[in-house]
């Protein structure tokens, strides 16, 4: 069983001010993109990523337009 960390902030600190273990702004790295799940919550990004699966699955299964297709399938001419 996890412990919670007790809440460090003084008892008259307003809600913008961050608690003292939680990095601020300044403190996020820049070239790591936020964490999606806690934005949206583990379902919203678990929904996301089978919509995403859904779009892919159906674009590789789109027969492809040309007539290059065809060639390939009759064999190679001698």
């Amino acid at each position: 069983m996890t412990q919670r960390m007790p809440d460090t902030r003084p008892e008259d600190a307003d809600d913008s001010t961050p608690p003292a273990n939680e990095p601020t702004e300044d403190e996020l790295p820049e070239d790591e993109p936020p964490d999606e799940s806690t934005l949206m919550g583990k379902a919203g990004v678990e929904e996301e990523v089978l919509a995403e699966l859904a779009r892919a699955e159906a674009e590789m299964s789109k027969p492809e337009d040309g007539d290059d297709d065809e060639d390939e399938s009759e064999g190679a001419e001698v």
